[in-house]
């Protein structure tokens, strides 16, 4: 990156890139090359500008998946303000509280979430304008972009370093947190991704994430920008038209989260009738992928998938490659070469290999704090290094191994459980799609283990026998107590399963299911 705004650095790949495919909804075929992509960006960019937002102001997305999502997101990156990307099943109440707390001056929503935001429209005190797409010309953001000049000031615009999206964190150990990323963080990050995977502008990447998840951008959309191939953007995820989507656009790669991979062989589809020969490999990260599910997607379809570990914090850090002669099963694979990571205990001391400790990094794709957060980010980012609050440990061979989160770990009897490893061995039982184990206080051993899953379609098995199948293969202090069959694992938008809700539903006595 030679350039010191973003601008700069986009006008040179729409130079450099000109007539290549850049953007393309998945939906309706509708594409943007780069150059004309840049000039709907500066049309967005002069939208903001116009309406009043400067560096640092904010402005929500409340939407599926649109081609207008990724032109907001890229203008908020050369103007400097601060797009939050919102989950399209956020609740009215969680909605006014962080419109009013982040002070959101613009939203940007689609037909179906436009009614419930209109509706307390007047108690969203610094909301200025609500944009739509696709309703019926309904203050239509694209009517309002085409009156805007696809030129802007170079003056005007933020540099590499100014954030230009604000994603929260999925909560799973307590209250979300803010995260301003930049584009240094994330072209950085990506420009190693697109070495890692080793495509070049004739590889098509396909979007299937949801755009209030990071992975959606920093897993695809950055590394296809930076190599100057395509972005195939869907609305959302489609079992029914997953395999036919490759074909239809000789897709080479999809980021997938390991939810998504156990829906597509909760049972597997017969592809033969699709030529699908343009897939190089699945990527799938966000959560901790079973060895297991993974051979038997992988012998099932014929398609390889590479595990990789970031974090919104971080962007994308590890890549275990998807060959078999090259990767090792079950680890998240090797740091790319931006990030300096190592492993240290609680003393802060360096861990040697095979001892686990907690990951932790530094580099310019690492963000430089929480969004007004001092306290987290005290405790996070200490002396040039971001803490992940993630344990694991490094081979001989350099491959890193992820155990498990540090509030998740669970003593019992002084002892100590990783509930990652009861997970893994659950879902290596042929019957189960989802496991997640938990502790829960006892006045013996000061917390004993629990165990919920969720079993394959039309599939039968008993807790009992789930219980006898961990004891065969792990220690007994390792073995949940009790086994609960229940319909659906709670998670988090980014597909994190969530223990702590599981344990305050165990609690709370509302934890239904066979026991």
């Amino acid at each position: 990156m030679l350039e010191n705004k973003f601008h700069d650095f986009f006008e040179r790949r729409a130079s450099e890139c000109g007539n290549n495919l850049c953007l393309t909804d998945g939906e309706t075929g509708k594409s943007y090359t780069f150059e004309s992509l840049n000039r709907r960006v500066n049309q967005a960019c002069n939208l903001l500008l116009e309406l009043g937002l400067n560096t640092g102001d904010k402005f929500a997305t409340f939407m599926t998946n649109s081609i207008e999502f990724i032109v907001m997101y890229l203008a908020s990156m050369k103007v400097g303000t601060l797009i939050v990307p919102l989950a399209v099943d956020m609740p009215q109440m969680k909605i006014e509280r962080m419109f009013n707390e982040l002070k959101i001056k613009i939203a940007i929503t689609d037909k179906i979430r436009f009614k419930p935001l209109d509706a307390i429209r007047n108690r969203l005190n610094s909301l200025q304008e609500i944009f739509t797409i696709k309703y019926d010309n309904k203050n239509d953001l694209n009517n309002a972009l085409s009156k805007m000049p696809e030129d802007i000031d170079n003056v005007s615009v933020s540099t590499l370093s100014t954030p230009g999206s604000l994603y929260f964190s999925s909560g799973t150990t307590g209250t979300p947190k803010g995260i301003p990323q930049s584009p240094k963080n994330l072209l950085v990050a990506a420009e190693n991704l697109a070495a890692a995977y080793g495509f070049g502008v004739a590889d098509t990447q396909m979007g299937i994430l949801p755009n209030y998840h990071t992975a959606l951008v920093t897993y695809g959309f950055w590394p296809g920008f930076c190599v100057g191939s395509n972005f195939v953007l869907f609305e959302k995820f489609s079992r029914t038209n997953f395999w036919k989507n490759i074909e239809k656009y000789r897709v080479a790669f999809v980021e997938v989260v390991p939810t998504i991979i156990s829906m597509i062989m909760n049972p597997p589809e017969d592809i033969s009738k699709y030529n699908i020969s343009s897939i190089k490999f699945i990527g799938s990260g966000s959560a901790p992928l079973s060895p297991d599910l993974q051979r038997r997607f992988e012998d099932t379809f014929g398609v390889l998938i590479a595990n990789k570990y970031g974090l919104s914090e971080t962007e994308p850090t590890h890549f275990n490659p998807p060959q078999r002669e090259l990767r090792k099963e079950g680890s998240i694979g090797k740091p790319l070469p931006m990030c300096e990571v190592r492993i240290v205990k609680e003393d802060g001391t360096l861990c040697i290999s095979n001892e686990i400790g907690e990951i932790i990094m530094r580099g310019e794709n690492v963000v430089s704090g929480y969004y007004k957060d001092s306290t987290a980010t005290a405790d996070a980012f200490r002396n040039g290094w971001f803490y992940t609050g993630d344990l694991g440990y490094f081979d001989k061979d350099g491959f890193y191994f992820l155990v498990d989160r540090k509030k998740d770990i669970i003593k019992r009897g002084g002892a100590i459980v990783f509930p990652n490893e009861i997970d893994q061995l659950l879902l290596s039982h042929p019957k189960v799609v989802e496991a997640t184990a938990f502790g829960v206080p006892d006045e013996i051993y000061g917390e004993i283990l629990k165990a919920c899953i969720v079993l394959k379609q039309g599939s039968k098995v008993t807790p009992d026998e789930l219980i006898e199948y961990c004891r065969q293969r792990l220690e007994g202090y390792k073995c949940p107590s009790e086994v609960y069959i229940i319909k659906e694992i709670p998670k988090t938008h980014s597909g994190k399963l969530l223990r702590r809700e599981l344990k305050e539903m165990f609690l709370k006595g509302n934890l239904n299911g066979k026991n």
